[in-house]
């Protein structure tokens, strides 16, 4: 999502000009209307203002697979996991439900 900047005064996007004044902070100029103002270019948190953001990577779930090695799974693969269903009653209740639907 692109952050648009406008100038307060007049509304121009497009004849804004920028230089750092310190500190992370930009100095926008509007060559339309030569209104300056002060920009922090960090992004805030909406709710509380704070500046310390990190990003949070979120896990897809409808578009995950499940469990594509399963006991049925030919070769070494498929005999590590019959013996971890065996020996350990691990199993898949979604790879079991889909089995059960085909």
């Amino acid at each position: 999502m692109a952050l648009d900047i406008v100038c307060p005064t007049c509304e121009s996007d497009e004849h804004l000009n920028g230089e750092p004044v310190g500190d992370g902070l930009l100095r926008l100029t509007c060559a339309a209307c030569k209104v300056q103002w002060t920009r922090d270019p960090r992004p805030k948190c909406a709710i509380c203002g704070g500046d310390d953001l990190y990003h949070l990577p979120q896990v897809i779930l409808e578009k995950s697979r499940g469990n594509l090695v399963d006991n049925q799974t030919p070769g070494m693969a498929g005999k590590v996991m019959w013996l971890a269903d065996k020996g350990l009653g691990v199993v898949d209740p979604i790879l079991r439900k889909t089995r059960a639907a085909a």
